[in-house]
């Protein structure tokens, strides 16, 4: 009998979990090698290994892999069990398919109402949540034509990174369609300050003279997280009229809490008015203001001639200001 001889490609292939993944960590430096060896790891049986080659063809903007990103999708969801612990390889296909443009509105569907319930002390909770708020992003992106009558429902899921989620992907529309529900959400409100704070920071990116006032609104009159969301949403979407509103919660009375909020607001403005003004704050305020405003300022440390005005100031105002200066400025090239 003729011994069968094996071809050296298939001798030499990756066999046990540690080599495939050792080699997917190669391909990601050889694209022409990713190209050819990727759809053999995308149809792999362990999700992790799927998810990784999903990653890597996203790296090397691989969109003739398409087809097997999508089989592998539906593979992986279809799957009896958990396998795929934390939706790691379904959440890898799908923002590899997200990152490739792929129109692909029946995998974002199937991905946006998928739950997964895995072992948790007290009880089982549902790791999807994040796949569903990519899956609202995915839809969004594409412009599903039912995309809002699908994805705003999300903004009351039960799990807090989907609502999140869910409100970004809804103000990066700019639909005004979009506008309007998450105006209901933010008037019937969240008990988690991140939903509140990306559901604020959303109607400002899609209308900001019609919302500002709206959250201008929810920064003088809310609770103390809602005051925080707001201010930080105002600074991130940096809508015009954001300075003045900031500065006048900062001198409103009762919010001596959520002045660490709105001074990092005002440093997320980049305005040069906002950072002159914290700058001011640090030179000639009471002290418990001063450290707060040089705090913020931190965000902009590499600017050396600003960092060599809040050396100056902290140098002469020595304490807490000083204090401030170098656990926040003094942090390395990091």
């Amino acid at each position: 009998m003729r011994r069968r001889i094996q071809e050296p490609a298939l001798v030499n292939a990756p066999r046990s979990f540690d080599e495939k993944r050792a080699r997917l960590r190669e391909l990601y430096d050889l694209p022409d090698e990713a190209r050819r060896e990727l759809p053999k790891y995308l149809g792999d049986k362990n999700p992790y290994l799927v998810g990784e080659a999903a990653e890597c063809a996203k790296k090397h903007e691989l969109e003739e892999l398409r087809p097997q990103l999508v089989a592998a999708f539906f593979r992986l969801i279809d799957e009896v069990g958990n396998a795929d612990r934390g939706c790691f390889g379904k959440f890898k296909v799908i923002d590899t398919l997200v990152a490739l443009s792929a129109f692909e509105p029946d995998v974002y569907l199937r991905g946006l109402h998928h739950r997964q319930w895995e072992g948790a002390f007290p009880k089982p909770i549902d790791v999807a949540g994040a796949l569903r708020g990519l899956c609202a992003h995915a839809l969004l992106r594409i412009r599903y034509r039912e995309a809002l009558l699908d994805v705003v429902p999300l903004l009351f899921d039960e799990v807090a990174v989907t609502r999140t989620e869910t409100a970004n992907a809804l103000g990066q529309s700019g639909l005004e369609g979009a506008a309007a529900a998450l105006h209901i959400k933010a008037l019937v409100g969240d008990q988690e300050a991140d939903v509140m704070g990306a559901v604020y920071k959303a109607l400002l990116e899609i209308q900001p003279t019609r919302y500002l006032p709206f959250v201008e609104n929810a920064l003088l009159t809310g609770s103390e997280s809602d005051v925080d969301a707001a201010a930080l949403a105002i600074g991130e979407a940096r809508p015009a009229g954001g300075f003045d509103t900031l500065k006048k919660a900062a001198d409103a009375p009762n919010r001596a809490r959520s002045l660490e909020a709105i001074y990092l607001a005002l440093a997320l403005l980049r305005a040069p008015q906002a950072i002159e003004h914290l700058v001011q704050i640090a030179d000639k305020s009471p002290e418990a203001r001063a450290k707060l405003a040089v705090s913020a300022l931190a965000l902009h440390r590499h600017d050396k001639t600003l960092a060599a005005r809040i050396a100056d100031i902290a140098n002469r105002r020595k304490g807490a200001v000083a204090e401030a200066f170098d656990s926040k400025f003094n942090t390395g090239p990091g």
